[in-house]
């Protein structure tokens, strides 16, 4: 998946599920903050694309889908957030919080970078033949469970619109009063609609998830999205088919 089905699903769930988080003080800003960051921090070696595309594809430990893919390293990552938000503090950026805050805030980061893995896992598995999940200790690949594209048009679009949808009901509820579980349950149906559509995947064709998506998104639509993709890989001068 591309960052912003990532952020879409790591939203959704850290949205749906906000109200449990604010009983323990911990504020929406933060959990849509920590949501975001989880969501793409292991596509942190996606800056491998800058060195060569045989280092980006490749199957080094910093490749992209290596290290920062597996279990190990999304905890890794999760104390790297930690040292990253005291080193905010200290310079007045982050205003202070208390242990327990702090620790939720490391636990639903870690957990979103977890999320990650699993939907890279659902996709297709690419020329890095899946995710190495139990790295260092053992780098086997998993994953590659349905026909997926590694990224997917309808939950782009899907996330695009989520997003507005989300910052305005957040805007609506600074000006007027409307139910408190309105955002949450708003995230959780989108989050189940993605997820429906995502794990749906594995019992379709490729082509037959493409026709879904021009079904639902619009032939225009869809191939305005194409044309950006591949204005996109001859930017990186990257085949169109090098990663499917």
């Amino acid at each position: 998946m591309v960052s912003i089905e990532h952020m879409f699903f790591g939203l959704s769930f850290g949205l749906s599920f906000s109200l449990l988080m604010e009983k323990v003080n911990v504020t929406k800003h933060q959990i849509i903050g920590t949501c975001l960051l989880g969501a793409i921090a292991p596509d942190i070696d996606w800056i491998t694309i800058f060195f060569d595309k045989e280092t980006y594809f490749g199957f080094k430990w910093y490749s992209h889908h290596s290290f920062s893919h597996s279990i190990i390293g999304c905890l890794f990552l999760g104390l790297a957030f930690f040292f990253l938000y005291m080193g905010l503090e200290k310079l007045n950026i982050c205003k202070y919080i208390n242990k327990k805050t702090i620790s939720i805030l490391i636990a639903l980061f870690v957990f979103e970078c977890l999320l990650h893995v699993f939907c890279d896992m659902v996709t297709i598995p690419g020329i890095w033949e899946g995710i190495p999940v139990f790295a260092p200790f053992s780098w086997k690949r998993y994953g590659g469970w349905s026909f997926m594209p590694w990224r997917s048009y309808l939950t782009i679009y899907l996330a695009v619109g989520s997003f507005m949808t989300f910052f305005f009901i957040s805007f609506i509820e600074t000006k007027m009063k409307i139910s408190k579980y309105v955002l949450p349950s708003v995230a959780l149906v989108l989050l189940t609609f993605g997820g429906y559509n995502v794990l749906n995947s594995k019992y379709i064709s490729q082509e037959q998830w493409e026709m879904k998506e021009r079904k639902l998104v619009g032939d225009n639509l869809y191939d305005f999205t194409r044309r950006l993709e591949n204005l996109s890989y001859n930017y990186f001068k990257i085949d169109i088919n090098y990663g499917h």
